[in-house]
C-alpha cells in the first residue's frame, strides 16, 4: 500500500473521531519553515515546523495559542528517538537513545545521532498541509545510519496526522521506542488515558495508563490548568500501534514528571529487523 493511500485512509478514520471543526487554515511557508494557523471553536492556534535540536531533525518547533497569548517553543522531540543497535557491529556500547533530539551522550548533548535527509511541503488551498520528512538515524553502537524513517505530517481541521514508516538499512534490533510523544508545558493541568478508569492525574507527576494485559489505551488527553486548552494524542491500531512489541505488564501510555507523555510501542519485547525490513505506525494530535 502506498504512503499516499495510507495517509488518505488515516484522514478518513481520523475525521470520524473529530468534533465539528472549522476547515480553513492560514498557512505561511518561508523556505522550509512552516507556520499553520488553525481556527478551533474560539481559539486561534499556530503550529510551527522547522529543523530542531542537536540533530536538526525537522518537526514541530513550537505551538502558540494566539487568543490566550500562550506560547511554547519546542525543547524536546515530538516523534520518538530509538534505542536501536546494529546486529552487524561488535561494539559493546551502552544502550541509549539516538535520533530525535538525542545526541551521542544519550541526551541533547554530544555528537549528532541522526539528520534530516529531505523535506517536501505541499499546501492544498489552505485546507490541508502535507509535510513529508525523511530522516536517517544512527544506532547506539554505530557511527552511521541504520534506520531511514519517513514521517508524514498531515495538518487539517485542527489536527495533525502523523504516519511513520521506517526501513532497516542493515540487520538491527530496536529495544525501546515510544513513537508519538507530547511536550506538555501548555497543557500542564491534568492528563488522562483512553480505555482506562476515567481517572485524571496531575500532569506534573508520573502516571500511566492501564497495562497492556488490562486493556490497550490509545489516547492521551491533556488539559491546561485553566481548562481552556486541550491536546489529545491518539495511536491507531496499525503496525506498531498494535502494541505487539510491548510487554504485557507494561502500560501502553505514560507521563513523566519532567513534562512529557509517551506511547509505549516497543519495550521489553525487542523488534528485530533484517536489512530492508520495515515498520510503521499512525497517530494524530488534536488541538482545542
Amino acid at each position: 500500500m502506498s504512503i499516499k493511500m495510507l495517509v488518505t485512509i488515516f484522514l478518513m478514520m481520523a475525521g470520524s473521531l473529530t468534533r465539528s471543526l472549522q476547515g480553513e487554515l492560514a498557512v505561511d511557508i518561508n523556505d522550509d519553515k512552516v507556520d499553520v494557523m488553525m481556527f478551533v471553536d474560539e481559539q486561534q492556534i499556530e503550529v510551527s515546523f522547522d529543523y530542531c535540536g542537536l540533530n536538526h531533525i525537522y518537526g514541530i518547533s513550537g505551538i502558540k495559542y494566539i487568543t490566550e497569548k500562550a506560547e511554547k517553543r519546542s525543547t524536546t522531540d515530538w516523534i520518538g528517538p530509538y534505542v536501536v543497535r546494529s546486529l552487524q557491529s561488535n561494539n559493546g556500547a551502552y544502550p541509549r537513545f539516538t535520533g530525535g533530539w538525542h545526541g551521542s551522550n544519550g541526551d541533547g548533548t554530544g555528537n549528532a545521532t541522526g539528520k534530516t535527509e529531505s523535506v517536501d511541503i505541499i499546501s492544498e488551498d489552505n485546507r490541508k498541509v502535507l509535510i513529508v520528512v525523511t530522516n536517517l538515524i544512527d544506532g547506539y553502537n554505530t557511527n552511521h545510519p541504520i534506520i531511514r524513517e519517513k514521517v508524514i505530517y498531515s495538518i487539517e481541521n485542527a489536527g495533525i496526522g502523523v504516519y511513520l514508516k521506517g526501513e532497516a538499512l542493515e540487520d538491527i534490533e530496536i529495544s525501546k521506542y515510544y513513537g508519538l510523544q507530547t511536550q506538555n508545558t501548555l497543557w500542564y493541568g491534568t492528563v488522562s488515558y483512553g480505555g482506562g478508569s476515567g481517572l485524571s492525574y496531575p500532569a506534573s507527576i508520573m502516571s500511566a495508563s492501564r497495562t497492556k494485559e488490562e486493556g490497550i489505551s490509545r489516547k492521551i488527553e491533556l488539559v491546561s490548568e485553566n481548562g481552556n486548552r486541550h491536546l489529545s494524542a491518539w495511536m491507531m491500531p496499525i503496525g506498531l500501534g498494535d502494541f505487539d512489541h510491548l510487554n504485557d505488564g507494561l502500560p501502553c501510555a505514560l507521563t513523566r514528571d519532567y513534562g512529557k507523555s509517551y506511547f509505549n510501542l516497543v519495550n521489553e519485547k525487542p523488534l528485530i529487523l533484517n536489512k530492508k525490513d520495515s515498520f510503521e505506525w499512525m497517530g494524530y494530535y488534536m488541538f482545542n
